[in-house]
């Protein structure tokens, strides 16, 4: 819940990020200079690492967001729909991905009700329980959603198995991960590991590590306070100006000023 207005933010993280507005209104932002305004009823969706703002516009202004790991979309599967991806919101860029209609809209509203009473209840099963509703807003939103087919391709388990090397690279590691060394911790060359990870991923390998150094050095503003310049070579960048460059990018705003928002909030 938002209590009153807010100026613009961003935000990035390696979860899929599915978003319902339930009162208020918020604007949206996407790196792609795309933008929408989300009332009650309106949802949205970030795909992995994908830089994202908002602000509200409106309020009291009341969302839910979750957050979710990639493989859990990408391995859910119907053998009567076996083409149904549920990835594909997430995939498609900012401009195409669903809308929702006036239509559809008071039935938004009611799940995002279910969603709220299964947060508020916090019971044993709350993530089986929350997985199902979203699961079903998923089905809805695609039966009604013309691009569906155009960003539908599932990945199948053995592929993210091939790549599951190169993730850890990533998050077990501070410094720069070259997509050279990623393929060959996958044992395939630099040219097939790279289009296997773009086609799962729906990203490059390159953003994927250089997005996962920079959200942590984005954690260690806010919670610890080591010069900037610390924290940038702590992950892995060049010198504090080439690190404030890359992070104002991706985030809108300086380094200094990021933790300046992070620890007024």
């Amino acid at each position: 819940m938002h209590p009153e207005r807010r100026k613009p933010r961003w935000d990035m993280h390696y979860g899929l990020e599915f978003g319902l507005a339930c009162s208020g209104r918020m604007h949206r932002l996407f790196m792609d200079k795309s933008e929408m305004d989300v009332k009650a009823g309106d949802v949205w969706f970030c795909g992995m690492w994908e830089p994202h703002g908002w602000s509200v516009t409106s309020a009291p202004c009341e969302v839910i967001v979750l957050t979710v790991w990639p493989p859990l979309l990408a391995r859910m599967h119907f053998s009567e729909t076996p083409d149904f991806c549920a990835l594909a919101p997430f995939n498609a860029p900012s401009r195409q991905r669903p809308r929702i209609s006036e239509k559809n809209r008071k039935m938004m509203i009611k799940f995002g009700k279910q969603l709220k009473q299964i947060i508020s209840a916090n019971t044993p099963y709350q993530k089986i329980r929350l997985r199902l509703v979203l699961q079903e807003i998923l089905l809805c939103i695609s039966e009604s959603w013309p691009e569906v087919k155009a960003w539908g391709r599932r990945a199948p388990s053995a592929e993210f198995t091939q790549i599951n090397q190169a993730l850890q690279m990533v998050f077990e590691s501070r410094s720069f991960v070259s997509t050279d060394a990623a393929a060959q911790s996958c044992g395939m060359n630099r040219h097939k590991f790279s289009a296997l990870f773009q086609a799962w991923m729906n990203i490059r390998f390159s953003d994927f590590s250089l997005r996962h150094r920079l959200r942590q050095a984005a954690e260690q503003l806010q919670t610890i306070s080591d010069p900037i310049k610390t924290i940038a070579q702590q992950w892995g960048f060049a010198d504090k100006s080439h690190f404030c460059r890359i992070f104002t990018k991706h985030f809108g705003v300086s380094p200094g000023e990021y933790r300046q928002r992070m620890l007024s909030d």
